[in-house]
C-alpha cells in the first residue's frame, strides 16, 4: 500500500496586528496544577479534581477528574467589537468511552461535539497514557470558528459520560480564543432595545398582533415583546436603509422564550426573505431559578442569537414571527439587547476581481465552462424579466487570474434552487483552488414560485477562505441531482483581500508553474525533486518527492513590529495516508497537527496514484508572535517512504509488538506466514470467546467491553508476556474493570478457569509461529493472504 507525499502550495506569511485579539491561553505549558484554573466553574468532577497527567503533561480535567456529569463553564470578555471568535484547543477523550459526546457551548449554544468509541484509532491514538493502560486513549486538535458579536461570553465544557471518571474521562490542553474585528471595516447600524438604554419606541417597526409592545420579565427586564404579548402570528418587522458598501450583515439579539414551547414550536427570523428557525434549547419547564415571568411554575430561557446572513445591496429588512401551536398566553417570545452591524473591506485592502451577472439582462457567460473547458449550451433563462445564468445539472468551472498578492478571498452569490429539490441530500458544492469550501448560507430558505413551480427558492451563499494564489479557480459541483432538479446563479461577485492590520512578508509557491523554492532548507528522501505537479499546478514537495520524515524549513527575517503572525499554505493529502500527521512550526514550536486516518474516500484524483484520491486543504494559522525574525517548518510522521520499502504493523493497543524487529529479520516476502499464524491464532481466539459466553459481536455494550479487553490481553500474549504475568493482568486489567459489565449468569470463577485454558490452548497454537512458508516460490500464497480479511484486521501497510 503505498503511501502519500507532502505539498505545501500557495504559502503566504504575514505580520499582524489589531486585526485578531488574543482572548485567552490557557493550560499550554506542558505542566501544570491547580492553580493555573483561573476563573472557571467546575462542578461534577471526582474529589474536586481539576488536572490530571496524561503520559508526560497535564492537562484540564482527565483521568480521575472530569467523568459523569463533569462541567466546566466560564466567563469572558474579548474588549473589542468582534465580529467571528476562535477556539483552538487539544481535546483527550481517556478510557472507555461508548460512543458518548464531549460538547463546547457558547452562551448556551452547542458549537462543536464530538463522539469517541473506546479503543478505536481515530481520530488520534495515544495508547494508555492516561488513566488505564487496559484502554487506548485518543486526543484531536480543535478548531471551531463561529460569527459572534458580543464582548461578553459565556464558554461551557462537557460530556454526556455516564460513568465515574476512573472508567472514562476527558480534559483539554492548549486551549485558546482569538476575537476577530473588522477595524474601520465594520460598521454598526442600529443599537436598539439595550439593558443599558431601554428605550420603549417601536414606531419605526411595522407590528401585527402584539400588544402592549412593551412587557417586563424577571429583575426589572424590559424587553420588545413578551408575555402575552407576541407569541402565535405576531410579527415584527423594520428596513435599514443607506448600508454602507460590505459584504455581509451580522444580527445579534436576547431572544426571550416564555413559558411552554416546546419541539413544535420556534421564532423564524427573516432576512430579505430567508428564514432561520430558533427554538428553545431544552424542555426543563420547572427549573425555578428561571421562573422570570409568565406562568408560575413554567420557566423561561434566553437563546442568544449570532446571525450572519450574506448581503450587499443598500438596504436589509429583518422580521421575527412567532410560531406556536398555542395562544399567547400559554406560549410567547420577546427579544432585547438588538445590534445590527455591516461587514465591509476599504477599497485599498480589496481587490474586485469580479462582478458578474448583475444587471436585469446579460447574455456573456463571462469565461464560465463545463469540467471539460468547453463552452456551456444556452447558458441563460429570463424568470420574472430578469435573466439568470442557467440552468444547469452538470458542474461549471471558471477561472480568475491576476489576483495582487492576498490573504483571503470572498465569494457572493445568488443560487436559484430550480425543480425539485426536496432531496435531503441535493446540494452543491464549491472548490477554490481544488479546495472543498463550506459556504455560509441561512438555514431555511423562504419557497417562491420563481419560474415553473411552487417550491423553488433563492439562496445566497457566502465563502470566506483563505487564500494566496495569483489564480483562483471556482468550482461549482451539483450534488444528487436527479429529473428536473436544476441551479441556476446571479449576483456574482469575487473579492480578494488583505485584513485590516496585516503586513505581506512573503508570497510564495502562487504561481501556476514554477520550479524552485528559494531559501527552503529540505531534509529527508526527496529523491532530488523539491517540486512537482499535481493536477494543473506546480507544487512544493509531491507525489514521490516529500515522503516518510521529510521536513521543509525556512528563516523570515526583518519583520516589522507585530502581536501575529499569519500563514496561509494549501495542503494536498496525496493517497494512503492513515494515521500519521503533518505538522506546522513556528520558532522549532509545533502550533498545527493535522491527522489524516484515510484518504482512499478523499475529494479527487489529482496525482500520485490512480486508485487512490487526494484531500486538499487551505490553511490559515494565527501564531502569537513579536520577535523580527520566524523559523517555519512543515514536516511528517509518515511511516514510509517515497520508495515504498518500508513494512509497519499497527496494532491497537498501548504496549507496541516489540516482535517488528525480528519479523524485518525473516525478509521482505517471509513475514507474511509470521503474520497469518498470529492472525488465526486471534480469529481463532475471539471465536472461542463468542462460544463459550455465547456473547453477539456487536448486540451489547457488555460484548464491546469484554471483546475489547481480550483483543487486549491476545496482544500482550503475542508481546511474549510470560504466563504468570499474563494470569495477573487477567486479574487486575481485564476482570476487576470489567466485573460490572459482565453477566451476572456467568460468575469470574468460573470465567478465570475458562480463560486459563483458552491461554494454555494459545500458548501452545503460538508456537506455530516459528514455521514458515517459502513464499518466493509461492507468489499466490501472498496475493490470497493480502485479500483476506486478516490483512484488513492488522492493518498491515506495505
Amino acid at each position: 500500500m503505498r503511501k502519500s507525499w507532502i505539498i505545501i502550495a500557495a504559502l503566504l506569511v504575514v505580520s499582524a496586528v489589531a486585526d485578531v485579539k488574543l482572548v485567552t491561553s490557557e493550560f499550554s505549558a506542558k505542566n501544570f496544577d491547580s492553580s493555573a484554573v483561573s476563573g472557571w466553574s467546575v462542578t461534577g468532577n471526582k474529589n474536586n479534581n481539576l488536572v490530571s497527567t496524561c503520559g508526560d503533561q497535564s492537562i484540564f480535567g482527565g483521568y480521575d477528574a472530569f467523568g459523569a456529569r463533569a462541567s466546566a463553564s466560564k466567563d469572558y470578555n474579548s474588549g473589542v467589537d468582534h465580529f467571528e471568535l476562535t477556539f483552538n484547543f487539544d481535546i483527550y477523550t481517556v478510557d472507555s468511552w461508548d460512543n458518548e459526546v464531549f460538547s463546547l457551548y457558547v452562551d448556551d449554544q452547542l458549537v462543536y461535539s464530538l463522539q469517541a468509541q473506546f479503543n478505536t484509532v481515530s481520530p488520534r491514538p495515544i495508547n494508555g497514557a492516561c488513566g488505564s493502560a487496559s484502554w487506548q486513549d485518543r486526543w484531536q486538535s480543535v478548531t471551531v470558528k463561529l460569527n459572534h458579536y458580543r464582548r461578553q461570553f459565556n464558554v461551557r465544557l462537557t460530556s454526556t459520560l455516564d460513568q465515574d471518571a476512573n472508567d472514562e474521562s476527558w480534559g483539554v490542553k492548549n486551549f485558546q480564543i482569538l476575537a476577530r474585528h473588522g477595524g474601520g471595516n465594520i460598521q454598526v447600524i442600529s443599537e436598539e432595545f439595550s439593558q443599558d438604554s431601554f428605550k420603549s419606541d417601536a414606531s419605526s417597526w411595522t407590528v401585527v398582533n402584539v400588544s402592549p409592545a412593551f412587557t417586563t420579565c424577571g429583575d426589572g427586564n424590559k424587553i420588545f415583546g413578551g408575555f402575552n404579548s407576541m407569541g402565535r402570528d405576531s410579527i415584527v418587522s423594520k428596513t435599514y436603509n443607506n448600508l454602507p458598501s460590505h459584504y455581509g450583515v451580522l444580527f445579534a439579539f436576547d431572544l426571550w422564550l416564555i413559558d411552554s414551547p416546546d419541539g413544535n414550536d420556534y421564532v423564524q427570523v427573516i432576512v430579505d426573505g430567508q428564514i432561520s428557525r430558533f427554538y428553545r434549547p431544552d424542555w426543563n419547564y420547572g427549573d425555578p431559578q428561571n421562573f422570570l415571568c409568565g406562568v408560575q411554575g413554567w420557566s423561561e430561557r434566553i437563546v442568544k442569537i449570532n446571525l450572519f446572513v450574506p448581503h450587499k445591496g443598500p438596504s436589509i429588512n429583518i422580521a421575527l414571527r412567532g410560531v406556536f401551536d398555542e395562544a399567547k398566553d400559554n406560549e410567547s417570545f420577546g427579544f432585547r439587547n438588538l445590534r445590527i452591524v455591516s461587514l465591509g473591506c476599504s477599497s485599498a485592502r480589496c481587490q474586485q476581481v469580479s462582478n458578474e451577472f448583475y444587471q436585469q439582462t446579460f447574455a456573456d457567460p463571462q469565461g464560465w465552462t463545463d469540467e471539460g473547458g468547453n463552452a456551456l449550451p444556452s447558458p441563460f433563462k429570463t424568470c420574472s424579466g430578469a435573466t439568470l445564468f442557467g440552468p444547469f445539472s452538470v458542474p461549471i468551472e471558471k477561472t480568475y487570474d491576476s489576483l495582487q498578492p492576498h490573504s483571503g478571498v470572498r465569494v457572493f452569490l445568488r443560487v436559484f434552487a430550480l425543480g425539485d429539490w426536496s432531496n435531503a441530500n441535493t446540494n452543491l458544492r464549491f472548490f477554490v483552488n481544488d479546495v472543498l469550501t463550506t459556504p455560509k448560507v441561512a438555514a431555511e430558505f423562504a419557497k417562491n414560485k420563481i419560474c415553473d413551480a411552487d417550491t423553488e427558492s433563492v439562496r445566497n451563499y457566502f465563502i470566506d477562505v483563505p487564500h494566496a494564489n495569483s489564480i483562483l479557480d471556482l468550482d461549482i459541483k451539483p450534488v444528487n441531482f436527479a429529473g428536473n432538479t436544476k441551479y441556476t446563479i446571479r449576483d456574482l461577485s469575487v473579492t480578494a483581500y488583505v485584513e485590516e492590520g496585516q503586513t505581506l512578508i512573503s508570497s510564495e509557491f502562487t504561481q501556476v508553474n514554477f520550479d524552485s523554492a528559494t531559501g527552503w532548507t529540505v531534509n529527508g528522501n526527496t529523491n532530488g525533486v523539491t517540486t512537482s505537479r499535481c493536477g494543473r499546478f506546480s507544487v512544493f514537495g509531491g507525489f514521490n518527492a516529500f515522503g516518510r520524515k521529510t521536513s521543509a524549513s525556512k528563516l523570515y527575517n526583518s519583520l516589522p513590529d507585530h502581536d501575529f503572525a499569519v500563514i496561509v499554505f494549501t495542503i494536498y493529502f496525496i493517497d494512503t495516508w492513515d494515521r500519521e500527521n503533518f505538522n506546522v512550526a513556528v520558532d522549532d514550536a509545533i502550533i498545527k497537527r493535522m491527522t489524516k486516518s484515510d484518504t482512499w474516500s478523499g475529494h479527487q484524483n489529482l496525482c500520485g496514484r490512480g486508485d487512490s484520491m487526494e484531500e486538499t486543504y487551505t490553511v490559515q494559522l494565527y501564531v502569537p508572535h513579536s520577535a523580527a525574525t520566524l523559523k517555519l517548518t512543515f514536516s511528517d510522521e509518515l511511516d514510509q517512504t517515497t520508495v515504498n520499502k518500508i513494512f509497519f504493523i499497527n496494532l491497537s493497543y498501548n504496549q507496541k509488538i516489540q516482535t517488528n524487529n525480528r519479523m524485518m529479520n525473516l525478509g521482505v516476502l517471509e513475514i507474511y506466514p509470521f503474520l497469518l499464524v498470529r492472525t488465526k491464532v486471534l480469529v481463532m481466539f475471539l471465536k472461542t470467546i463468542l462460544t463459550a459466553f455465547k456473547f453477539s459481536l456487536l448486540a451489547t455494550t457488555t460484548a464491546n467491553h469484554f471483546l475489547s479487553a481480550m483483543i487486549s490481553l491476545i496482544y500482550l500474549l503475542l508481546d511474549g508476556l510470560s504466563q504468570s504475568d499474563l494470569l495477573t493482568f487477567l486479574k487486575e486489567r481485564v476482570l476487576k474493570p470489567t466485573s460490572l459489565l459482565i453477566t451476572k449468569e456467568i460468575s469470574r470463577n468460573s470465567l478465570l478457569l475458562k480463560i486459563v485454558q483458552l491461554v494454555k490452548t494459545i500458548s501452545l497454537l503460538t508456537e506455530l509461529s516459528t514455521l514458515t512458508l517459502n513464499l518466493k516460490q509461492n507468489q499466490n500464497t501472498k496475493e490470497e493472504f493480502e485479500k483476506t480479511s486478516f490483512f484488513q484486521i492488522f492493518l498491515i501497510q506495505v
